[in-house]
């Protein structure tokens, strides 16, 4: 069964709902994926939850998902590659869209929230954390690689071991994935 990849899904499911006020004293929502709804984002008491919730759906909604393909290191790095070729073949084994960023624009669009505007942010340095965050990724998802069947244990090791080595070469930049943000707003 293919999964189901929609606005309309993601609004119905449980999810964190975070509400700011801008310096000119509107009020903007945010919204990300979680297991819970968390309570008293407004206020302690369940009215002004409430309030903070229908003001949120009345005024935009935002999303942000990854594009994976979009990961690159320079020069080119056979463990960065086969870095990013298991993660999303791991991914897509498991009916997730590792690439499903750059479509969250139109998804929102489909669903009634005009004009949905985007963003891209993608981290990237020849030193830092950022360059850890493969090896330490592809250590974290092993066990589906493995389960998958995409590869064994000890290519995964040689893997993690040569993104280890990149990620201390300061002569060498990694990127995170590219990191789509996109928003829309109900129509008044």
């Amino acid at each position: 069964m293919a999964a189901e990849y929609s606005i309309e899904r993601f609004l119905r499911e449980p999810c964190e709902l975070r509400v700011a006020q801008s310096h000119d004293g509107s009020t903007s929502g945010t919204s990300r994926h979680e297991t819970h709804l968390t309570s008293g984002v407004a206020g302690d008491d369940a009215a002004d939850e409430a309030a903070t919730i229908a003001a949120w759906r009345l005024v935009s909604v935002a999303v942000e998902d990854i594009d994976f393909s979009g990961s690159f290191s320079h020069p080119p790095s056979w463990a960065f590659a086969a870095y990013v070729d298991l993660y999303r073949r791991a991914a897509l084994a498991r009916g997730v869209h590792p690439d499903i960023g750059p479509c969250l624009p139109g998804m929102l669009e489909s669903s009634g929230l005009r004009p949905a505007e985007m963003h891209v942010v993608q981290p990237a340095s020849p030193r830092g954390e950022v360059k850890l965050l493969s090896a330490a990724t592809i250590e974290a998802i092993a066990e589906a690689v493995l389960a998958a069947g995409l590869a064994t244990g000890a290519e995964i090791k040689r893997i993690v071991d040569d993104l280890y080595r990149v990620g201390r070469d300061e002569t060498t930049v990694m990127s995170a994935p590219r990191i789509v943000q996109a928003w829309g707003r109900q129509p008044a």
